[in-house]
């Protein structure tokens, strides 16, 4: 996400909606490490790119509360955040 506005209300949703979003990632990683349905390392790499989806999520997340790293938030999206997701999508694409 990138944040254009330096408006404090939008950066408040913003972050509350990251984490809420962090929260349920997680779970679902949780639950589909239980439900072990999965071929063992398709479920390790799925669940290893998920978790630092969730570290990097939460680097930005740091970076965002800070008004004056708008910019930085915004690179920090594009070269970290983005290739992480990628990288989840392109493990959880294959299950099927």
């Amino acid at each position: 996400m990138i944040i254009y506005s330096g408006d404090t209300v939008e950066l408040k949703n913003v972050i509350a909606n990251v984490q809420k979003n962090l929260d349920s990632l997680n779970l679902k990683l949780v639950q589909l490490e239980e439900e072990n349905r999965l071929d063992k390392a398709l479920l390790t790499n799925i669940v290893q790119a998920g978790h630092n989806y969730i570290k990097v999520n939460s680097i930005f997340l740091k970076i965002a509360a800070l008004p004056e790293k708008k910019t930085q938030a915004a690179n920090f999206n594009v070269e970290t955040m983005r290739p992480a997701l990628r990288k989840f999508n392109d493990f959880t694409r294959q299950t099927g």
